[in-house]
């Protein structure tokens, strides 16, 4: 659906919430928060422009430590969510390459490791869901 330019917030349906994303310089052992709405990535790792979009048949993500990838569907089946819900789940993208399904999980291709030098913060805000 939308590119995103950062920095930036990008509506995210009609419940009044928004995605916002912002760069950090990182420091290194700086802690980072644990929250099922905010994901802390190495903008270093994004090669390409990423976008905020639903999640296509051929899109993947690295699951695994050691690079390893799963489909879209097969992430949406094992968190346990029924087909028919998952187009209207949110997902942050680089090309075919998921970084971010809010609430489900992230990438491990673009964790935030010792060597990070610029941190790309995205968060999801506003609405009145999980008193977010």
């Amino acid at each position: 659906c939308c590119p995103v330019t950062v920095p930036g917030d990008y509506p995210l349906g009609d419940e009044g919430e928004f995605l916002r994303f912002r760069v950090f310089s990182y420091q290194k052992n700086e802690e980072i928060p644990k929250n099922e709405y905010t994901k802390w990535f190495d903008y270093d790792k994004i090669e390409k422009a990423i976008s905020v979009r639903t999640a296509a048949a051929e899109d993947e993500m690295v699951v695994f430590t050691d690079g390893r990838k799963k489909k879209a569907a097969d992430v949406f089946a094992e968190a346990k969510i029924p087909k028919e819900l998952r187009k209207q789940y949110p997902v942050l993208a680089e090309d075919n390459r998921l970084l971010w399904i809010p609430g489900i999980r992230g990438s491990e291709g673009y964790r935030v490791t010792k060597e990070t030098k610029q941190v790309l913060i995205a968060e999801i805000y506003g609405g009145n869901k999980n008193g977010r």
